[in-house]
């Protein structure tokens, strides 16, 4: 038709298939405890995280832990950091970390809830089901209040060549030592390697966290046990008749029972050991981190899974929502602190005889892995 140009009319374009999902809802007015890993965000922020209300923070039900905001007190005493391949001071440790009470069940709502806050995959576990673990420092068992995953991994490891090392993710597990006022953080990196089978132990905290329909707080805790229950995953289908659940019981037992020091995930016996903080709000300093030297493998689809649990995660659309600025805090360089390597040097395998090697670290695995 002519529309008075002595031409065509306009050509109506079809809108082209979107390329990428919608990005999530970020609001203008951020809810009190908001913070964020933008550098260049003053408000919000790494640089202003001093400024977080941190109140109601889970270290407040440690007697002994200061619960209060201590991010930027001394920011050269922060985590994580870049660490030495040698260490720069003598290692004190003369025997191996002893974990004891290993499992929880990934089942029960009553010994470990599944959670996935804005920037991590946590599992948080209940009253008398904690992992314990006995340090080199002497001491009868301390026990975990969580264990959680970052990724990116949070700490870097300097190579022989001077070159730095980054992993993929990482895997922590935090103990309060209520007598000596410290937290323990017994860390795992983990690289995720191109045509390496799947992580079977790993796997099942990623079954767990797929199931997880809401958001938690990142220093939060949930703090009762209706509303634990409602982050638990559902193991018994209503829908499941008598007869597919006595023949299954057995199954679901050894798929539920975890162990968080098997060897498949704690690789070493070995570490590199430092005082810094938490990494997040409240940087709740005094906290000795104990840096696996060996990274757990995970595959590459394990890798991808752990990141869409955390971009498409229920926190995609919270108040808490990061701004897609990053989810874990810029490596900081050696400052001259105190940093430990404790090897083969240092202390032995406690395990020599009567060991079972299907779980734990074996004399053989350090011959075939060269620990």
């Amino acid at each position: 038709p002519d529309y008075g140009g002595g031409g065509p009319g306009p050509m109506v374009v079809p809108t082209r298939k979107p390329t990428s999902k919608p990005t999530p809802y970020i609001p203008e007015i951020r809810p009190n405890g908001y913070f964020n890993y933008n550098e260049n965000d003053l408000e919000h922020g790494p640089s202003a995280w001093r400024d977080v209300d941190t109140s109601g923070n889970m270290w407040e039900a440690y007697a002994g832990i200061d619960a209060s905001n201590q991010c930027g007190i001394n920011p050269n005493m922060q985590s994580p950091i870049i660490l030495p391949e040698q260490g720069t001071s003598t290692c004190r440790s003369r025997r191996q970390m002893r974990s004891r009470s290993r499992r929880f069940n990934t089942c029960d709502g009553e010994s470990g809830t599944f959670e996935i806050t804005p920037t991590r995959l946590r599992v948080s576990f209940g009253r008398g089901y904690e992992p314990t673990v006995v340090l080199p420092e002497g001491n009868n068992g301390i026990e975990a209040a969580y264990m959680e995953v970052a990724v990116p991994g949070l700490h870097q490891l300097t190579k022989e060549d001077g070159s730095v090392q980054k992993y993929d993710a990482e895997y922590t597990i935090y103990y309060p030592w209520v007598n000596k006022g410290r937290i323990v953080a017994v860390s795992v990196l983990i690289d995720a390697v191109s045509g390496a089978e799947g992580n079977v132990m790993f796997q099942q905290l990623l079954d767990g966290w797929s199931d997880v329909n809401t958001c938690s707080h990142s220093f939060r805790t949930i703090s009762n046990k209706r509303d634990r229950m409602l982050h638990t995953v559902a193991v018994a289908k209503d829908d499941e008749d008598e007869v597919d659940v006595l023949h299954n019981d057995h199954q679901r037992k050894l798929q539920c029972d975890f162990d968080v020091f098997h060897k498949s995930l704690v690789p070493s016996i070995y570490y590199h050991s430092y005082y810094g903080t938490m990494v997040e709000p409240p940087c709740t300093s005094n906290t000795n981190w104990k840096v696996v030297e060996k990274p757990m493998i995970v595959s590459t689809a394990q890798l991808q899974q752990m990141n869409k649990l955390l971009s498409q995660s229920p926190c995609r659309d919270s108040e808490y929502a990061q701004d897609l600025k990053g989810r874990v805090r810029t490596a900081q360089t050696d400052t001259g602190r105190a940093i430990e390597n404790c090897n083969t040097r240092n202390y032995f395998l406690d395990c020599n005889n009567n060991c079972d090697c299907s779980e734990e670290l074996c004399p053989r695995d350090f011959q075939a892995g060269g620990q």
